[in-house]
């Protein structure tokens, strides 16, 4: 690696500058190394490009490379660490000082086309790049930056400005086919496009004036993810330089961010006018109102069934189907999968005529909806099918048009989970498990214990201490085999996790298995079926771990898909101001924080949701909005809905009613509204929290003297 008198300046200046540089030249020798022999290397069976398998093993050799020749020059301490790619912890981003190297950026697999690889290493401090260095050996592009004692940049080559009209974008290769990537490409209008993998290409090629806009797209509209190793150095450069760098959404990128990994593309630019057109054209991609992009040719249906494929909601990446497939390979367990449909297939053979004819009345009836390929692997319990209610009373009390409230407290154990629950052990049935496991808050581990139960399957349950005694005799009455975890809910999910993993057993948790918002949007499609296929104008809905939400929300996707509705209505998530995680980074548009629940509604009640990417995801398409109300207004609303409705819901139940309630004081509705929510439990889950809504029953001794005195006070109060 050639360095040029400035760089040689600026590193004479600062050592960990010049051990950078080091570090960037020992591994451009290995890259180039592996560049120009042919590939043989076995990693995967199924990779079919040589050049892409062999990334894993350089990727290995670089990281210990550096992370041997870095830490012996600043041994790892309490104060110094180091983040790699291949030896990521995430304690040590939490040191005062720490090395961010990413040995070799961008596939190996697109050298022939463009010797599109390269190295990045950065120096942070607090969550502030102190120095970075970026290498492209091929191209022969290299940069150094240095933000102290003050800011100074230098790299191998400038390009001279270009006299074709338009500007230079550079953008991702590997989502040159994504048809949303086509349609942002068109509407930035550049002068002229190159399609690149490696983020030095893109950032360094930038900052030396050959490209005019780099430009990542978000993952919610199939775009990939950035972690804090392919960040930091362009970071560093970016400060020094006072170059725009944001995410798609406008939103600084921070290497002080909680999360690791970042999911909200990039845009890198000189030109601000370009920065802010690149921003408003992500923003009207991602307000899309819940259009449906079919699945590649490639997942279309192979075997029984209507389900096409898996999508990763980060990377986009598609998959087949396959036991034990809950999450991206790509993404780990933060990459959720969508369950994807031939959705002109379930519209031939699901429409309102087969609908009518129909006669079964549970949410079997959707079945072309539902990834279930065999309907003779299904449990026995009847689920779905509960009451939709006109509730004109309440609608008259609140000042509402039309207030419709589904009651999901009438399934077979008596909670909205049934649907996910029967849908989980269907699949585990089809997979032929000799076991089923899941964490739960209450209602999950209750629907799961009922439907394996009836199934004939073995099931796993654990949940924290703090669940109510009612839901855990539920379990213990349907066989199940109970751990009440003497801790939280996250640490009896992490339980979970370890025992379908160490024991095979099928995994039902909702944060990582796919199939179960499948089984909860069948809420969506009773109830506008029930609406005679009308549509509200807002639907509430309590949200804990967001699994409902996306479900709920992916219910009235694919019936417009299908053509039984024609439009779709606004979303509301409703937390309890006590476990608000969601709400929070809906609000601020950063990553999830996780928080200490502290609600009686303990259905909702978690702390680190699973599925929060998706339930920020339904509320942003549908234009509606998060909302948090206090335990005192949940009991309220609990009472509410007993009084006017005869409607007996558990505390997360009520939280939907008592979501409207608020949102019509603050005037976020308008009356006017046509509204539904869904109280998605029964209030003897919970007597105890029912008890602190109404207060104690009156007693009183076995004389009718008190009785007429009491009767009559009650009487006199009405007529006032």
């Amino acid at each position: 690696m050639k360095l040029t008198g400035e760089m040689n300046r600026l590193a004479g200046g600062e050592s960990r500058l010049r051990h950078a540089l080091m570090t960037a030249s020992l591994l451009e020798d290995v890259m180039l190394y592996f560049y120009h022999r042919e590939y043989s290397v076995e990693w995967d069976p199924g990779e079919k490009d040589k050049a892409a398998a062999i990334k894993l093993e350089v990727d290995k050799k670089c990281d210990f490379l550096a992370r041997t020749y870095l830490t012996s020059l600043y041994p790892l301490t309490d104060q110094m660490g180091f983040v790699g790619e291949e030896s990521f912890i995430p304690t040590e981003r939490k040191k005062e000082y720490y090395w961010c190297v990413d040995p070799i950026c961008g596939s190996l697999g697109y050298r022939k086309k463009t010797g599109n690889f390269g190295t990045s290493v950065a120096l942070i401090h607090q969550g502030r790049p102190l120095l970075g260095v970026m290498n492209c050996p091929v191209r022969g592009w290299t940069g150094a930056a240095v933000l102290q004692p003050k800011p100074a940049v230098a790299y191998s080559r400038r390009f001279r400005k270009r006299a074709k009209s338009g500007f230079h974008l550079i953008t991702s290769a590997n989502k040159k086919k994504h048809p949303n990537l086509r349609e942002i490409v068109k509407r930035l209008e550049a002068g002229q496009v190159t399609y690149a993998e490696s983020l030095p290409v893109k950032s360094l090629g930038l900052l030396m004036g050959k490209f005019d806009l780099f430009y990542g797209m978000p993952s919610r509209i199939g775009g990939g993810k950035y972690n804090i190793w392919d960040i930091a150095a362009t970071a560093a450069f970016a400060a020094a330089e006072k170059c725009i760098l944001t995410d798609a959404f406008g939103n600084p990128l921070r290497l002080d961010h909680p999360d690791h990994r970042f999911y909200d593309g990039i845009i890198m630019a000189r030109d601000e006018s370009l920065a802010r057109k690149a921003v408003e054209i992500t923003k009207q991609m991602t307000s899309s109102n819940g259009e449906i992009h079919p699945v590649s040719v490639k997942l279309k249906k192979k075997k029984a069934g209507y389900v096409a494929g898996l999508r990763c909601i980060l990377c986009g990446g598609e998959f087949r189907e396959g036991k034990g497939r809950y999450t991206c390979p790509d993404c780990g367990e933060e990459g959720i999968l969508d369950v994807c449909y031939d959705y002109d297939a379930v519209a031939r053979n699901l429409d309102r005529s087969a609908l009518q004819s129909n006669p079964d009345p549970s949410h079997w009836r959707y079945l072309p909806l539902l990834p279930i390929a065999n309907s003779r692997k299904i449990p026995p319990l009847r689920v779905g099918g509960s009451p939709l209610y006109n509730a004109k009373s309440l609608a008259r009390l609140l000042g509402l048009k039309e207030l419709r409230i589904k009651d999901d407290g009438m399934n077979p154990t008596a909670s909205l989970k049934d649907r996910a629950s029967s849908v989980g052990v269907a699949r585990a049935m089809a997979e032929r498990a000799g076991a089923i496991t899941c964490a739960s808050t209450g209602n999950a581990a209750s629907s799961l214990a009922g439907s394996s139960a009836a199934a004939g399957i073995s099931s796993f349950i654990f949940v924290p201490e703090k669940a109510p005694p009612a839901k855990i005799a539920q379990l213990l009455v349907f066989g199940a085999n109970v751990f009440v975890v003497e801790g939280t809910y996250e640490q009896a999910f992490e339980l979970s996790m370890l025992c379908a993993r160490e024991f095979g057993f099928y995994n039902r948790n909702s944060g990582i298995n796919p199939y179960l918002v499948e089984g909860k949007k069948t809420v969506t499609l009773e109830m506008c079926e029930q609406m005679n296929w009308n549509v509200p104008d807002w639907v509430f809905v309590s949200v804990g771990d967001g699994c409902t939400i996306a479900g709920v929300w992916k219910g009235f996707v694919e019936l417009k898909a299908i053509d039984l509705i024609d439009r779709l209505p606004r979303l509301v998530g409703v937390q309890a101001r006590g476990a608000a995680p969601i709400l929070k980074a809906w609000k601020t548009g950063k990553p999830l924080s996780p928080v200490t629940p502290r609600t009686l509604a303990d259905s909702i009640a978690v702390g680190t949701p699973r599925n929060w990417r998706k339930a920020i995801r339904a509320v942003n398409d549908s234009g509606g909005f998060y909302i948090a109300v206090t335990d005192r207004e949940i009991l309220s609303a609990m009472k509410m809905l007993g009084e006017t409705c005869g409607i007996f819901g558990e505390p997360a139940g009520a939280c939907g009613l008592a979501g409207i309630i608020r949102s019509l004081d603050e005037k976020r509705i308008p009356p006017s509204s046509q509204v539904a929510t869904i109280v998605s439990g029964n209030g003897l889950k919970d007597v105890e929290g029912a008890l602190r809504a109404t207060g104690a029953a009156r007693r009183i001794p076995p004389e009718f003297g008190k009785v007429r005195g009491i009767v009559n006070r009650i009487l006199k109060n009405r007529k006032s």
